[in-house]
């Protein structure tokens, strides 16, 4: 039964991000988010392509190894591009990049490295190509939620205050890349596939929840009343 749920929390997420794209393009959000567009766009056609494999098969493990690396990049673009809007906003776009290469990137690299080296040796199996890729996303996932996370720490006491349009796109931003490194982490520890199923559906409806939150936020009217840009066109 909770597989099944969780078949249908794909689908729905599948639509959802279909319908995010297609905002992106009507609503020209896409002008200001065009890494994170294409993040994405990217997952919406990876989505497509695995839609209806057996995802314990060797054709969707091929697949979707294959394709991580194109999410790769466009994740940490996205990531990277939320970063400089925020900085851009603050008027101090020299700050992110001393702040960038000197604390952010050496701790995140640090920390990633060390969650994603602490995961049991005697729980992975597969092909070392399927590994190799699972431990890359969790490595990358764990960078980027480190540098969102530090930047929302960090704005707390700085001014100016940012706009709230890019406050609550860094909020979602940030649950949806961790929610991947949580589920990963999970999968790997828990050996009750019951609870592994569990875990796997509530991070299927999370990230369905984010799109959905994207979806109303960028509306235009969502965007006036959160205080958005007015250059956007």
């Amino acid at each position: 039964m909770l597989h099944h749920s969780t078949d249908v929390a794909r689908y729905l997420e599948l639509l959802a991000r279909a319908i995010l794209v297609a905002c992106a393009f009507r609503w020209k959000f896409m002008n200001q988010y065009r890494w994170f567009t294409c993040f994405i766009s990217a997952e919406l056609i990876r989505s497509c392509i695995l839609l209806g494999l057996n995802d314990h098969g060797p054709l969707y493990a091929g697949i979707w190894s294959l394709t991580q690396p194109v999410l790769w990049i466009f994740q940490i673009g996205a990531v990277f591009e939320l970063l400089f809007l925020i900085y851009k906003q603050k008027q101090f776009p020299g700050r992110l990049t001393r702040q960038l290469f000197t604390y952010y990137l050496p701790f995140a690299l640090a920390f990633s490295a060390v969650v994603t080296l602490y995961e049991p040796i005697d729980t992975a199996k597969g092909p070392w190509w399927l590994l190799t890729s699972v431990s890359v996303t969790k490595w990358l996932a764990w960078i980027c939620l480190f540098l969102l996370l530090a930047q929302d720490v960090l704005d707390v006491n700085d001014t100016p205050r940012l706009q709230q349009e890019l406050v609550i796109h860094r909020r979602l931003l940030t649950l949806y890349v961790g929610l991947t490194p949580g589920l990963m982490g999970i999968l790997a520890l828990l050996q009750d596939r019951r609870v592994a199923e569990i875990a796997s559906f509530c991070s299927e409806i999370s990230w369905l929840l984010c799109l959905i939150f994207w979806i109303v936020f960028f509306r235009p009217s969502g965007l006036n009343k959160a205080g958005a840009y007015s250059t956007r066109t």
